[in-house]
């Protein structure tokens, strides 16, 4: 009788003790592992390589964003320093004073022309013809000389003018 041999799954093992299994027992399917050859370990390496070169380009990528935010904020500052600077040279400067008494006028007669429209809207039957102003004439010191006299005030008694007949 020829020995038998008998899988772990058959259940008995006692037969088979003493040899080895047979090689129509071992895997054939799938690849065989062989070591690397040197020229797929060249290439294993330059993936490598070119993984460490793009990680770091990468990171100059970062460094050099993180660069220009920080000049971006710098520059910023540096404009609204600047810009403060101006702003209070021009204040002190009296263009800026002109500027500001020009522009209060014209707010001035613009709010006068306003209070004459409602004026004129609101008391139709009134004759409000003096308030308007001829062309040629502009707002100044008067031609007219002044009187140095002093005005004379007379103060008379307070008693009424008519007389108030008593109850009886």
């Amino acid at each position: 009788m020829g020995t038998k041999v008998l899988s772990i799954t058959e259940g008995s093992v006692s037969n088979a003790a003493s040899q080895p299994p047979a090689s129509s027992s071992l895997p054939t399917e799938g690849p065989m592992l062989e070591p690397p050859t040197d020229k797929e370990r060249e290439n294993g390496d330059d993936k490598k390589k070119k993984k460490a070169a793009i990680m770091k380009v990468e990171e100059k990528k970062k460094e050099a964003e993180i660069k220009v935010i920080k000049l971006e904020v710098r520059m910023l500052k540096s404009i609204s320093e600047a810009a403060a600077r101006a702003i209070k040279k021009l204040k002190a400067s009296s263009e800026m004073k002109d500027l500001n008494i020009t522009f209060d006028q014209k707010a001035f007669i613009k709010g006068i022309e306003l209070c004459e429209g409602r004026m004129v809207r609101k008391f139709l039957e009134l004759d409000l013809s003096f308030l308007e102003e001829e062309p040629d004439e502009e707002a100044g010191p008067s031609d007219v000389a002044a009187d140095p006299s002093p005005i004379e005030v007379i103060v008379e008694s307070s008693e009424p003018a008519t007389e108030v007949p008593e109850p009886m």
